[in-house]
């Protein structure tokens, strides 16, 4: 038996090229669920005001941390990047903040406060977030994002 197994390898090794190659759609992906293009319609009656309660926190996603805040003059957020020079132009650590502009019990729409950032989100059944930024030059970026554990 012990001398079968040494056999039973080789055997496997000298067929593997011969497999049928994994197709692309089947090798995993990061983030493991892209946010979809164009953004999912909103599961509430996104025309109505809502307080944000939702949104406070910090949410998280790939290079990305959200903090939410709500301050006197509404809800407050900052966003932090980690890692290279992206397709945004972003560096390594960048920050931007702004103040959200709307939000309902499913959406939520960011604008920067010094400088052409705007950012339109919908939250799943799920409780994700997936969204959508644009900056002045008309570059756009994909955003997934979590409730931060």
């Amino acid at each position: 038996m012990r001398r079968l197994a040494p056999l039973c390898l080789l055997a496997t090794i000298a067929l593997a090229p011969f497999a049928a190659p994994a197709a692309a759609q089947d090798l995993p992906h990061f983030p493991k669920a892209a946010p979809p293009q164009p953004l999912p319609d909103p599961s509430c009656d996104a025309t109505k005001a809502d307080t944000g309660a939702w949104l406070i926190g910090n949410w998280v996603g790939p290079r990305t941390r959200l903090q939410f805040t709500r301050t006197a003059q509404g809800i407050h957020w900052i966003l932090n990047r980690q890692g290279g020079a992206d397709e945004f132009g972003w560096q390594d650590g960048a920050t931007i903040d702004g103040m959200v502009t709307t939000v309902s019990a499913c959406t939520v729409q960011l604008k920067a406060g010094g400088g052409p950032f705007v950012f339109d989100g919908v939250r799943t059944e799920e409780g994700h977030i997936y969204g959508y930024a644009t900056n002045q030059a008309g570059a756009a970026v994909r955003f997934l994002l979590r409730r931060e554990r």
